[in-house]
């Protein structure tokens, strides 16, 4: 949520993560959802067990303001493996085999180091999507997601169009829809990538399943 983010283009990313939620099973035996926002700070606006439900999990995100200059996106992702996936946050045991999966969404490029704590966070288990925006720096969206990058690293021209990599998302997350129409969730994964003055997403995929299917959960940096 740095300043190269305006206003309307934040409430657009929201409004994306918002649609993805929707998209999710929520539940504490089903998907769970973290968010992580970061600029020149870090600031964790929810963890994984604070909300089981999609209304006050998309309220939550309504309410989420921009914090200010600056893209410290390696910090965001050093915060989000130590505070965010951990037992205590919300994150289930590694004996349950629950995927974690990170989404980072940015438009612009990291002022900090991102290559070795990406690396970190991969090697203890974490799925990480980079989701580029705009001016976005393709070379950092690669050292931050997770191999193959082709299925990893994402860019779209402007904030406006972000909607656009939902159904995307939702096909990778959730599996696509049956014939009623509902989507049913499979043990897939999900992300997005970065720029300077950027502003993230990160999502936790504690497994990402869902009720009598495989149990998720996410943490989203915006």
């Amino acid at each position: 949520s740095s300043r190269s983010v305006r206003p309307a283009e934040f409430e657009k990313a929201k409004e994306f993560l918002q649609d993805m939620v929707d998209s999710l099973v929520i539940g504490r035996d089903a998907t769970r959802v973290g968010l992580v926002n970061y600029a020149s700070t870090v600031k964790i606006e929810f963890l994984l067990n604070t909300y089981f439900d999609k209304s006050s999990m998309k309220q939550a995100l309504g309410q989420v303001v921009p914090l200010a200059s600056g893209t410290m996106t390696g910090m965001a992702i050093k915060t989000a493996m130590e505070k965010v996936f951990t037992k205590e946050a919300g994150a289930r045991t590694a004996s349950m085999n629950i995927a974690k999966v990170a989404i980072i969404v940015t438009d612009g490029r990291p002022q900090d180091k991102v290559e070795e704590v990406s690396a970190a966070a991969r090697a203890s288990g974490i799925e990480i999507y980079a989701v580029g925006v705009d001016r976005a720096d393709m070379t950092s969206l690669q050292l931050m997601a997770s191999q193959p990058h082709d299925d990893h690293v994402f860019y779209v021209e402007t904030y406006g169009v972000i909607e656009k990599l939902t159904s995307k998302f939702r096909e990778t997350l959730c599996g696509k829809d049956d014939e009623n129409g509902s989507a049913g969730i499979d043990d897939n994964g999900l992300g997005l990538n970065g720029r300077e003055d950027d502003n993230g997403m990160k999502i936790e995929r504690d497994n990402k399943g869902n009720n009598g299917m495989s149990d998720r959960s996410y943490s989203i940096y915006l």
